[in-house]
């Protein structure tokens, strides 16, 4: 038995009805429990300390990204991103490609990031297969990796380059008439 007092169930030491607190005068000898509590209490202490500085920063540090194409880091404000690859871009260098796709009116503006992934052959540029359960069967689904009409508009292109761009997305459903005479 402590020569502190009482022990409880928990085996911590009571000393005229106060439980013992790792802030106890450290002069005093204490068990194999004891001395683990206090252990205890100071790494406890120690990681509530650290998790609120870790947040502290986390809310004062600034968010960025590496664009794929300039390879720049740069703050998440200027991110443009294209769906559904969520490739990350920077807002410059998603602007120059697709004003040079517009002069040279080639649609539809493909991911680059996806274009040169490994294992795309001319054949699967712009799309990527999948396949998703339906109903109990598996079905291919081709997912096109394309820039999109709300990126553009979101990146800020002239409004003549709109025109030629809305000009080229309605070119895909054009059907090609021939007559006979």
């Amino acid at each position: 038995m402590s020569t502190l007092g009482k022990r409880d169930p928990n085996g911590l030491t009571h000393n005229q009805g106060r439980t013992w607190s790792p802030l106890a005068d450290a002069t005093t000898p204490h068990s194999s429990r004891e001395l683990a509590a206090i252990l205890q209490f100071q790494f406890d202490e120690e990681n509530r300390l650290l998790l609120a500085e870790r947040t502290e920063l986390a809310a004062a540090a600034q968010r960025v990204f590496d664009c794929a194409v300039c390879m720049d880091t740069l703050p998440e404000e200027s991110i443009a991103q294209i769906d559904p690859c969520g490739h990350p871009f920077c807002r410059d260098c998603i602007r120059g490609l697709i004003e040079s796709q517009i002069e040279s009116r080639r649609f539809p503006v493909l991911c680059p990031a996806c274009t040169v992934e490994p294992g795309n052959n001319s054949e699967s540029i712009g799309s990527r297969c999948c396949y998703r359960l339906l109903g109990g069967l598996w079905l291919m689904v081709s997912l096109f990796i394309e820039v999109t009409r709300e990126l553009v508009l979101d990146i800020g292109i002239t409004e003549e380059q709109y025109e030629t761009w809305v000009e080229m997305e309605m070119s895909e459903f054009l059907i090609r008439l021939q007559c006979r005479r």
